[in-house]
C-alpha cells in the first residue's frame, strides 16, 4: 500500500518569516511526523490522484504552458510545507516516481488595506519631517494569471496632513508587451498615455472627500532614460495611484497653499478664468474647481467653445477616448470631469449659441435611455457606479492658460419634472408651483431665482424672453383687454381737445397792440389809425 501525505505546520506567515522550532529534514519518517503539530492537508493512497499541473511538463524552450493554479496545486499558511511519501511495498517491481515544482510566493502588501480591491492600499501620516518611505507594487502572483482576476487595478493611496503635500519619486515602471507610449501633452502639459491603455500608471487628486478624484498624469511604457525617475508633487493633501508593476517612494512637503475657497454653489453662476492669474488667485493655479449641487438636483454646465478630445470612464479605471480634429486658435485650455467624463475644450472669448459645449452631472441623460424605461413609463433612477453606489453629480473644471485671456464657466441647478401615470392620478399628487419655471429645451425645472434675473441661463435664453420678463405681457388678459380701452379712450380725448384748439383763430399782433388804445381811438381798418 502506498500512501502521500501532504501536511503544513501550524505557523501563520507574518511580516517577517518565522520559522518554527524543530523543522523536520527532507526525510522525515512517520515517526517524526506524529510528534510535529501539523495540519493535514490531503491524504492520497492507491489509485487516488492528487492534485496535479499535468500541462506544467510540456514546457521547453519555446512553449510557454499557463501557470498552476489553486485548483492543480496546494498553497501553504505558512512558510513551509511538507511532502512526505509512504511506502509498505517493495519498489523492486512497482516503481514509485513523482515530480513537484514548488515557488515561492511573496504576499507581503506595503500600507494598510484600504477600498474594495484585493491590492488597494493606504499610505497615512505617520511618517514625519523629512522622512521618505519606500512602497512597491504587490508581489503576490494569486492577484494575477493564477486564480486571480483578469482585470485588476491596485490603488494606493496617500494622506498628508491638510496643511501639506505629498511628493511621490518612482524609480521603476515595468509595462511589457503593449503598443502604448508615454507622451507630454501640449494642451496640459500632463503626461499622457498613448495606444494600449489596458496596463498604465495614474495619478488622481482628491482635494474634496465628495468628489471623485481628478486624474492627473498617465504613464505606460517610458523611457528609462528621459523620464526615470519620475517625480509628482500634488496641489492636494490626497493623491491615488492606480497601476501595477512599480517601485517608488514618497514623503510629505509644504509648499504655499491657495487660501481661496474653490467649492462653488447655488442655483446659478459662473466660474470665471484668467491669465494671467490675479493676484488674489496666487497658489491657486494648478488647483481645479468644483460645482456642488442641491440635494437631489442636478448641474448643467455651458462653454464658449468647442470640444477637442472628449473620454469616458469604462470601469476599473479604464478608459476610451475620442478625437474630434478640432484646431484651436488659442494655446489655453478647459478641461472639464463628471464622474464618468472628461472633455478637453478650447474656450472661446465670444459668448455665441451656435458655438457652445455642453455638460450635464451623471445621471441627467440616464432617464432618457430606454434601458431605464419600464412599462413605457421612465424610472426616476439614479447613476450607479459598479459597486451599487450613487455617482457623485459634482462637476470639475480645470483651467490650463498660457495667453492673456479671460473665460466664464456658467452653470445652472436642474430638476426632473415628477412622472404622472398614464391614468392621471398623478395629477392630484403635484403641486401647482413644482416646476412653474422651466427650460423646455432641457425638460428641466429650474429655481425661481434664475428666471428674469439678466441672464440668459437656458441654452435658448428662454429665461430672460419679454414674453416672461415683461410686466405688462405678464398680467391677465382681462386686465390687458380694459387697459387698451383706457388708453384708447385716453388717446381720443386728447386728439378733439388738441383739434379744437387748433380751430381757434389767433389774433394778430396788431389787433392787440390797438385794443389798448384809449376808446376815443377809432379803427379804421388794419391798416391806418384815424384820432
Amino acid at each position: 500500500m502506498k500512501t502521500m501525505n501532504i501536511s503544513r505546520n501550524h505557523v501563520r506567515f507574518s511580516g517577517s518569516k518565522e520559522k518554527p522550532k524543530n523543522r523536520p529534514s527532507q526525510s522525515g519518517g512517520s515517526t517524526a511526523s506524529n510528534k510535529r503539530n501539523v495540519t493535514l492537508l490531503a491524504r492520497y493512497c492507491k489509485e487516488h490522484i492528487p492534485r496535479s499541473c499535468d500541462h506544467s511538463l510540456l514546457a521547453n524552450a519555446t512553449r510557454f504552458p499557463r501557470p498552476c493554479s489553486l485548483a492543480e496545486s496546494f498553497l501553504s499558511s505558512g512558510d513551509s510545507l511538507t511532502l512526505e511519501l509512504r511506502l509498505s511495498d517493495s519498489t523492486a517491481l512497482r516503481s514509485v516516481t513523482f515530480k513537484a515544482l514548488y515557488e515561492f510566493v511573496d504576499l507581503h502588501l506595503d500600507g494598510e488595506p484600504f477600498g474594495d480591491g484585493p491590492c488597494s492600499r493606504r499610505f497615512g501620516t505617520a511618517i514625519t519631517g523629512d522622512m521618505q518611505q519606500k512602497f512597491r507594487a504587490p508581489k503576490d502572483i494569486f492577484l494575477y494569471g493564477r486564480g486571480g482576476a483578469k482585470n485588476i487595478s491596485c490603488m494606493y493611496r496617500f494622506e498628508a496632513p491638510k496643511d501639506e503635500r505629498i511628493k511621490i519619486t518612482l524609480t521603476e515602471i515595468i509595462v511589457k508587451n503593449r503598443n502604448c507610449e508615454t507622451r507630454v501633452s501640449q494642451d496640459t502639459d500632463r503626461l499622457e498615455c498613448l495606444g494600449n491603455s489596458s496596463a498604465t500608471l495614474r495619478f488622481y487628486e482628491l482635494p474634496w472627500n465628495d468628489v471623485p478624484g481628478v486624474p492627473r498624469d498617465c504613464l505606460c511604457a517610458v523611457d528609462r532614460d528621459k523620464l526615470m525617475p519620475f517625480t509628482y508633487v500634488s496641489s492636494s493633501n490626497v493623491v491615488e495611484l492606480s497601476t501595477l508593476f512599480f517601485d517608488g517612494s514618497w514623503k510629505i512637503i509644504r509648499t504655499p497653499l491657495c487660501s481661496r475657497n474653490l467649492r462653488y454653489r447655488g442655483p446659478s453662476g459662473q466660474v470665471i478664468f484668467a491669465y494671467p492669474t490675479p493676484s488674489d488667485e496666487t497658489n491657486c493655479e494648478s488647483s481645479p474647481r468644483v460645482i456642488i449641487p442641491a440635494p437631489n438636483k442636478y448641474l448643467y454646465v455651458k462653454i464658449s467653445g468647442g470640444i477637442m478630445k472628449h473620454s469616458s470612464r469604462i470601469g476599473n479605471r479604464t478608459s476610451r477616448t475620442i478625437s474630434t480634429g478640432l484646431r484651436c486658435g488659442t494655446s489655453n485650455r478647459i478641461r472639464v470631469h463628471t464622474a464618468l467624463y472628461t472633455a478637453l475644450i478650447c474656450p472661446s472669448e465670444e459668448s455665441s449659441r451656435q458655438h457652445v459645449v455642453e455638460v450635464f452631472s451623471e445621471g441627467w441623460n440616464a432617464k432618457r435611455s430606454p434601458g431605464h424605461a419600464v412599462n413605457q413609463m421612465a424610472l426616476d433612477n439614479i447613476e450607479i457606479d459598479r459597486l451599487g453606489k450613487e455617482l457623485p453629480k459634482t462637476i470639475v473644471v480645470e483651467f490650463f492658460g498660457k495667453e492673456t485671456a479671460e473665460y466664464s464657466v456658467m452653470w445652472l441647478e436642474l430638476s426632473r419634472r415628477r412622472d404622472v401615470p398614464p391614468n392621471g392620478l398623478g395629477l392630484f399628487m403635484m403641486k401647482p408651483d413644482e416646476c412653474q419655471y422651466r427650460c423646455p429645451e432641457l425638460d428641466a425645472c429650474i429655481n425661481a431665482t434664475v428666471w428674469c434675473n439678466g441672464i440668459e441661463d437656458c441654452p435658448s435664453g428662454i429665461d430672460e424672453a419679454l414674453t416672461h420678463c415683461s410686466i405688462l405681457l405678464q398680467l391677465p388678459p382681462v386686465y390687458l383687454f380694459f387697459g387698451a380701452l383706457v388708453i384708447i379712450a385716453a388717446s381720443f380725448v386728447t386728439v378733439v381737445v388738441l383739434w379744437r384748439a387748433c380751430r381757434r383763430r389767433p389774433r394778430s399782433i396788431l389787433q392787440t397792440r390797438l385794443k389798448s388804445l384809449s376808446s376815443d381811438t377809432a379803427i379804421v381798418d388794419e391798416k391806418g389809425v384815424l384820432c
